[in-house]
């Protein structure tokens, strides 16, 4: 089994920051090219993302901090999809 640990931060952490500020605050991310080494020598970001996929909040929370709350930021500062 993998370590399920970046050298910043693990899922607890993760689940702390989304309780204390809210999804609608929340942004996913990688520490890119950083991550979990696969047998290919690759990274594997889904442990990760799977971190927030277990957050407990709803699906429209969990939408936002894959996508929707970055969308937001891009529209306030005149950028377009």
């Amino acid at each position: 089994m993998r370590d399920a640990r970046s050298a910043y931060i693990d899922e607890r952490l993760a689940r702390a920051a989304v309780a204390a500020m809210g999804p609608e605050r929340c942004l996913y991310g990688t520490d890119s090219p950083y991550g979990f080494h696969v047998e290919d020598g690759s990274y594997d970001y889904g442990e990760i993302r799977r971190w927030v996929e277990r957050l407990p909040v709803s699906s429209t929370a969990r939408e936002r901090i894959f996508a929707d709350n970055f969308r937001a930021i891009l529209a306030a500062a005149g950028v377009t999809e």
